[in-house]
Order: C-alpha cells, then sequence, then structure tokens
C-alpha cells in the first residue's frame, strides 16, 4: 500500500507541527495553536471542548489510518484523549476514534454535535500505548486496536472527505501524558478485479 501521510514527530520540542514538512504527504493543518511537538510525539495540553482535529490531506476519503495514543485519563469526567480522526471536513463534522470508560467508541460529529456510530467492549488503561486503526473504504468502516478488529460498521456521512488526522483534548487542561506518535495514512489497493482489470 502507498503511503499518502506520514509523520513521526521527530522534531525539536515545542515545534509547531503545521510549521514543517512530516515524514511523507503535506504538512498538517488545525485551527488550534496548542498543537507541539514533546520528545519526539504530538502533544497539547491547553485544548478543551470544542474539539480542533490536526489533519492531513490524503486526497483521498478511501484510506487506512492509524496513529498510536497515549491517553492519560480514559474515564470519569476528567478526561484527557488522545483520538483518531478521519474523513474530517471542518472542527464541527468529522468521525472520530476513542478509548474511553472501557471501549472502544466510533462518534460522528455533525453541525458540532456528536452521536455514538458504534462500541465495543475493550479493557482501556490510562497512560498506555495503543495503535488505533481505521480501514475507511466507501461506506465501510473497520476499526481496529493493535491490529485486533473490534467494530464493522457502515456509514455513507462524509465519505468524499479526503482529510484524516488526530486530536488531544482534555476535560479540564492543562493535562500532561496525552500524546500521539506514528500517525500514518496509506492508500487501500483496489479489489483484486478492479487490478485485473487495470492490467488488461
Amino acid at each position: 500500500m502507498a503511503t499518502l501521510a506520514s509523520d513521526t514527530f521527530t522534531d525539536a520540542d515545542n515545534t509547531d507541527p503545521t510549521s514543517r514538512v512530516p515524514d511523507v504527504g503535506p504538512a498538517p493543518t488545525s485551527t488550534s495553536a496548542n498543537y507541539f511537538v514533546d520528545t519526539n510525539k504530538l502533544a497539547n495540553t491547553a485544548d478543551s471542548i470544542p474539539l480542533t482535529p490536526l489533519v492531513y490531506d490524503a486526497g483521498t476519503a478511501n484510506v487506512d489510518v492509524s496513529a498510536d495514543v497515549t491517553s492519560a485519563s480514559t474515564s470519569g469526567v476528567s478526561w484527557s484523549l488522545a483520538v483518531l480522526v478521519f474523513r474530517y471536513v471542518d472542527d464541527n463534522n468529522f468521525f472520530q476514534v476513542q478509548l474511553y470508560s472501557g471501549e472502544v467508541q466510533v462518534y460522528k460529529w455533525v453541525a458540532g454535535s456528536p452521536s455514538l456510530v458504534d462500541s465495543a467492549s475493550f479493557s482501556v488503561a490510562d497512560n498506555v500505548t495503543y495503535n488505533i486503526q481505521a480501514v475507511v473504504n466507501g461506506n465501510s468502516i473497520e476499526i481496529l486496536i493493535d491490529a485486533v478488529s473490534y467494530i464493522v460498521t457502515s456509514d455513507s456521512t462524509f465519505n468524499t472527505a479526503t482529510k484524516h488526522g488526530v486530536n488531544i483534548a482534555q476535560f479540564a487542561p492543562p493535562v500532561s501524558g496525552t500524546t500521539v506518535d506514528n500517525f500514518l495514512v496509506a492508500e487501500i489497493p483496489p479489489p483484486a478485479g478492479a487490478a485485473m482489470l487495470m492490467m488488461l
């Protein structure tokens, strides 16, 4: 699979991630000025609600997108979460995947209001790194944690949106220890039949 965007945040501490070119792909964008690099990871100790993701334009809505996330507080009111974002239109319209309160949860934000798309039980712990992966193709959405599939669902909303990324936020900032690393967007290969037709 071709890599469309990749970011390992190997920059000096306090670097603004939107100010430089990542490992692969164009520079990310965000409406927040509070993201920064901390020991070769992405951090944000200031943002709360509303969410302000950091996103990369992959040029396609059909992708395999993943990141290593570490969240300092994954339950209760005083949460601090790093989440995966896909098919981002703007800060009010996008999908996100989070590990919270003993579940893998897929939320859809429409016009600034979140709704739960699907969820599955998952034993999540604070300050532990997990790889969150979303494979989205057409209306199909599959969510994997550490390469294990937990959710397979379908949703046609935003299925032409080409930006994907991450978000870090906390209910009562500042909170340290919530980070993102090894962000990756890969192209989904065409079905075998389509590949054969392309060769003819």
